[in-house]
Formats: C-alpha cells, sequence, structure tokens
C-alpha cells in the first residue's frame, strides 16, 4: 500500500489529503502524509495519530536500539515519552528547513 490515500480510524489520510496542521492555533496548510505524522505510522500507538506543520513537530526518541519509538512527534506527546524514557532520550535537534539544505549541482 502506498500512502496517497487510506481511511484509518475514521479519518482520511494520505499524501493526497490536504488538510491544516491540527496544532489548535496553527493554519498552515499540510498534507496528511507520515512528514507531518505525529508517531510512526497512523493507527499505531506511538503518537497521537495527529498531523502537524514543521513548526508543531519535534524530533522523537533515539531509535538507534528498534523502531518502537516514534521518530518525530508532537510537543504534548514529546513530553509524555520523555516521562517515560527520560529527556535524554532525545536528540535536540531540528528537522532542517528548506531553505538550510544544500543542493549540488550534479
Amino acid at each position: 500500500m502506498g500512502w496517497g490515500y487510506a481511511v484509518i480510524n475514521d479519518r482520511e489520510v494520505g499524501y493526497s489529503v490536504a488538510a491544516t496542521c491540527d496544532h489548535p492555533e496553527c493554519s498552515v496548510e499540510i498534507d496528511r502524509g507520515l512528514s507531518f505524522y505525529c508517531g510512526n505510522i497512523p493507527g499505531d500507538d506511538t503518537g497521537c495519530g495527529k498531523f502537524f506543520c514543521e513548526a508543531h513537530l519535534e524530533m522523537g526518541p533515539d531509535t538507534r536500539e528498534g523502531d518502537d519509538f516514534p521518530r518525530q512527534v508532537c510537543a504534548a506527546c514529546r513530553k509524555e515519552w520523555e516521562g517515560l524514557l527520560g529527556a535524554e532520550a532525545y536528540c535536540d535537534a531540528s528537522f532542517p528547513r528548506l531553505e538550510e539544505v544544500e543542493t549540488v549541482d550534479v
């Protein structure tokens, strides 16, 4: 299955689903693809299941030990995971902004 379109937990998800950030004070336009998902995969229990713009997503815990923890989370879920794992499990690096990504001509 691709992530273009699906219905999970009565909610349309996928890269082809236009949406706005689920943060209550944000109206940034996003899609409901994995890039904007709090957790690993829609339908699992690693995050809250909502979709956020890059300003409202944070790095998940260090996952070098396996894939049991979310790669990206919202601020509320990060606090919950920190309570379970401890703050030292987190990387403080942020996602690179598009303007920060260096392009190379080939």
